[in-house]
């Protein structure tokens, strides 16, 4: 015997027909279904001085972006060099690999090089794997740039020294 509250089944099965075809896919399955909006990762150079360029890093920082970050990073690079990572919204693990390599081989060239963030995910990821032990961490861009120009030799040495 059926309720006085429930409709028929052929009635409901045709409002529910109904509202499927009125609601976009995203709308019937929630937040989790809606993309979010990303911008594509870029890496845009900024030759600051002869002795100093700044790689600024944006999006996300992952397996497919990783290589890009690399290719700039392959190149004969000046004495200082700064990544920018204040716009990074991901930092994955091939992210990470390419900042270490490139530490590392700062480090056997001698040169300077240097990461800015402040966004605390980035942070922490670098922090996690001691990276920023490896190579200083600034929270701007313009503390970054003043450490770098105070740590970098002069060209001509002081008559006072």
């Amino acid at each position: 015997m059926s309720s006085s509250f429930q409709l028929p089944r052929e009635l409901d099965n045709r409002h529910a027909t109904r509202l499927l075809k009125a609601t976009k896919p995203g709308d019937r399955l929630g937040f989790y279904a809606q993309p979010t909006p990303s911008q594509p990762t870029q890496v845009t150079e900024h030759a600051h001085t002869a002795d100093l360029v700044i790689l600024t890093v944006s999006g996300e920082l992952d397996t497919v972006a990783a290589p890009l970050l690399r290719r700039n990073l392959d190149r004969p690079l000046p004495a200082c060099t700064l990544i920018d990572l204040s716009r990074v919204t991901f930092l994955g693990v091939a992210g990470l690999r390419v900042l270490e390599a490139a530490a590392a081989l700062a480090r056997s060239e001698r040169r300077r090089l240097g990461l800015v963030t402040a966004a605390p995910g980035v942070l922490r990821i670098l922090r996690l794997f001691a990276l920023d032990v490896r190579a200083p961490v600034y929270l701007r861009l313009a503390d970054a740039m003043r450490e770098v120009a105070l740590e970098r030799p002069s060209r001509h040495p002081s008559p006072f020294s």
